[in-house]
């Protein structure tokens, strides 16, 4: 029995000390992130589409049961949302790459 609570305490050491380590390898890429302009950037805008995207999906829901379409208007419906929404968000990223691109260049 007592073997087996050392066992147990050194299990729950490695764990704690291995939680400690991951737990500083996060701070410090929060760091990294935080140091970076660029970095920071490609995070809002993650989030910025995120959101987004999230909000087009939930009106696009609304939307379609306020209408009473069909499941073929429905589908052809989303469909055309999704395409805009990829159309933007690819113009978007080629926009601010570009930007990016010449700056380092």
């Amino acid at each position: 029995a007592e073997a087996k609570t050392v066992t147990e305490s050194s299990n729950k050491h490695n764990s704690q000390s291995q939680t400690r380590k991951q737990n500083k390898i996060f701070s410090q890429r929060l760091k990294t992130i935080y140091d970076d302009d660029y970095l920071r950037l490609i995070v809002v805008y993650t989030l910025c589409y995120t959101i987004t995207m999230n909000l087009i999906y939930v009106d696009r829901l609304s939307i379609v049961q306020e209408a009473e379409f069909s499941v073929q208007e429905a589908a052809s419906f989303s469909a055309s949302v999704n395409l805009a929404s990829a159309v933007i968000t690819i113009t978007l990223q080629i926009i601010l790459s570009t930007g990016s691109l010449v700056k380092y260049f």
